[in-house]
């Protein structure tokens, strides 16, 4: 059998395997009725299929060399005179100005070639009738500049100038020059001006021819990056934009003891076995619709490991998520194993085995706490938790213990970034025209995730009415977390985690909303209608703007903010973990001073420290949003900056400007 490809196919060897599934029942099928069956992957080009893969083939057939030969030359006469047919009708529309596309067009079979045409002579009338004319090839209408740059593109790229005869002769005169230049010293010491001479006449021509091809090696080099820039774009448009604006990371100037010491003492630290009693609120009512309980089904599996990315890194398994996408049969495996997790609420030790990777918050880090560690856990247990917060997010927004005006959060479908940012932005635009009082404060909570205490987890699940198997099941997975931290010398020694999330793991996110929701929840029932009132309807919004660990309090009057923030200090001493970062607490407040509408300082406070207000050379940003000191955007001179920074970036590439535009979009 024969499996015709194009030339340009990359990884044909990789893709031989898939081929050969292609045909697996009818190989199977001749294979029993005792047939040999073998499967070829010819290229077929339309300027001749000169290519190994049919030599390879002509010579298993038993065909002598001479015959091979004589063969490729003449089916690539044929094959060429078929494909200028084709060029000759696509340049005949063009010229003439027609858009349509050229939908059919005549193709030469293989096996009824006029013998006048496969030894190159001219067609006539008479040939061109006797020809078998097949529509099998559809061309797309491009004009003639884009038909030529995609020409020369693979040109290049098939055409590698670069070879391997090329590269000996570069270093057969390189090899020679330094032979010439130890003989021309070794004359020069004997004496012998008349070899000296003949050695330097020699050594000058090697020279020239090594700096002629050096120059058509240079030349091909920008020509090829040229051509490979545009295949990589046309491959895949995004990753290519992706890696133009890719910022640079920080570097980490840190020692593998300083990072190893303050991961140890920050998270192997002893268990808390604080008991949490009622954080003096209203409890949540009972759940009017109860958690889907029965272990993860074979649709749910597999719909998670559609949506998650190939390019994840994997854990320390080493095992990927491409893994579980092009290997259907293993997830019927997984089915197995988390029904017996499920029936006996216990979470395997290497579900808990995690690699941290340390990314930089800033340029140059010299402090441990400036990174933000991710954890990179087993592929097997992303899968398993995924399923679970899933499940679990399901349960707190079907029974209403989410509020999703309020927090917003790490929850499907909501664009918490956007939403709350519009409404604080309307809200401070609608008081600086109507001249009304207006108070916001962003909090900012000091390693929020890293800071949660196991048993406050726990009592979280047990405060919003969740069962005893997601309980269980948390607890095993919680008490069982261990890690090592990728350094410079490689993985460091394995650590406990015995305080906090890990960032990276998906149970992580939906963990921590549950937690923090009960000081959501605290706020809410302490502020009564003390949010900012519109004057075009007299509605007040949320007082409370929370997504994830970044919150912001929104009300009328200072006074009413300050007794917000004294709820969320009692709450971070109730929790024993989470502490405010009040270096990084900011506050805006707008009203009239003196007959005058300005903002000022409202003396605001938090974990016993004064809260710094925003100024106007200081903007403070607030999920990606930029607040000056009068609730306006700065203005649009560092935005332009970037954007002609950007647009440098895009002219330095060597792509077309038709693609440089769609970079820019």
């Amino acid at each position: 059998m024969i499996e015709l490809t194009v030339p340009w196919e990359t990884n044909i060897p990789k893709d031989h395997a898939t081929k050969v599934n292609k045909y697996y029942e009818l190989t199977n099928e001749l294979t029993r009725n005792r047939f040999v069956v073998d499967l070829y992957a010819v290229e077929v080009g339309a300027r001749g299929i000169t290519a190994k893969s049919l030599y390879n083939l002509l010579k298993d057939l038993g065909l002598s060399r001479t015959n091979i030969n004589s063969f490729l030359e003449r089916t690539s006469k044929a094959a060429l005179v078929g494909s200028f047919q084709i060029w000759l009708g696509r340049e005949r529309n063009l010229d003439s100005g027609a858009r349509q596309s050229l939908v059919s067009s005549s193709i030469i079979t293989s096996d009824r070639v006029d013998p006048h045409v496969s030894h190159g002579e001219p067609l006539t009338g008479n040939h061109q009738e006797s020809i078998n004319i097949r529509t099998r090839l559809s061309i797309p209408n491009m004009k003639q500049s884009t038909w030529k740059v995609h020409d020369d593109n693979l040109a290049v790229l098939l055409e590698h100038p670069g070879s391997k005869q090329e590269l000996n002769s570069q270093i057969k005169m390189r090899k020679k020059k330094r032979e010439l230049i130890k003989n021309l010293r070794i004359a020069k010491a004997l004496g012998d001006n008349h070899l000296s001479h003949q050695l330097a006449r020699a050594l000058r021509s090697i020279l020239k021819l090594i700096q002629g091809i050096s120059a058509q090696t240079a030349e091909y080099r920008g020509n090829f990056d040229r051509a490979k820039q545009e295949v990589d774009f046309d491959k895949n448009p995004f990753e290519y934009s992706k890696t133009i604006f890719k910022k640079e990371r920080g570097q980490l100037l840190l020692t593998n003891d300083q990072i190893y010491d303050h991961f140890k003492s920050t998270y192997e630290v002893p268990k808390s076995v604080r008991l949490y009693t009622d954080p003096n609120e209203q409890k949540p009512e009972i759940p009017h619709i109860d958690f889907h309980g029965i272990p993860p089904t074979l649709d749910e599996i597999s719909s998670h490991i559609k949506r998650k990315s190939s390019k994840s890194a994997p854990g320390p398994d080493g095992i990927p998520y491409i893994v579980f996408k092009k290997c259907p049969s293993v997830r019927k495996h997984l089915i197995n194993i988390y029904g017996k997790i499920w029936s006996r609420k216990q979470i395997p030790e290497c579900f808990g085995k995690a690699i941290f990777v340390l990314i930089p918050k800033k340029d140059r880090v010299t402090d441990p706490r400036d990174t933000r560690p991710i954890a990179l856990t087993n592929t097997i247990s992303k899968i398993f938790f995924s399923v679970l917060q899933t499940r679990m997010t399901r349960f707190m927004l079907s029974n209403k213990y989410f509020r999703p005006n309020h927090q917003k959060g790490f929850l499907p479908g909501i664009s918490g970034c956007l939403e709350h940012n519009t409404l604080l932005s309307e809200s401070l635009k609608d008081a600086r025209k109507s001249e009304r009082q207006i108070t916001v404060c962003w909090i900012d909570l000091e390693n929020a995730f890293g800071s949660i205490q196991h048993e406050l987890m726990l009592f979280a699940l047990r405060w919003y009415n969740f069962p005893p198997l997601v309980r269980d099941m948390i607890a095993s997975y919680y008490s069982k977390l261990r890690f090592s931290i990728i350094t410079k010398e490689g993985p460091s020694k394995s650590l406990s985690y015995n305080v906090g999330l890990f960032q990276g793991c998906c149970l992580s996110p939906i963990t921590f909303n549950i937690v923090i929701n009960i000081l959501v929840d605290k706020l809410i029932c302490n502020e009564k209608k003390w949010g900012y009132r519109f004057k075009f309807n007299n509605k007040y919004t949320e007082s409370i703007l929370a997504f994830a660990d970044d919150l912001a309090i929104l009300t009328r009057h200072p006074k009413h903010c300050q007794v917000l923030l004294d709820e969320v200090d009692k709450f971070c001493e109730w929790t024993d973990g989470l502490r405010t970062k009040p270096s990084k607490c900011h506050c805006l407040c707008l009203g009239r001073r003196n007959t005058r509408y300005t903002s000022y300082d409202p003396g605001l406070s938090i974990g016993g420290q004064c809260v710094s207000t925003v100024t106007e050379d200081a903007p403070f940003k607030f999920l990606g949003r930029k607040i000056d000191n009068i609730g306006r955007t700065p203005s649009l001179e560092g935005i332009v900056d970037s954007f002609l920074n950007d647009l440098n970036k895009v002219d330095s590439q060597q792509i077309s400007n038709v693609k440089k535009s769609m970079d820019l979009r």
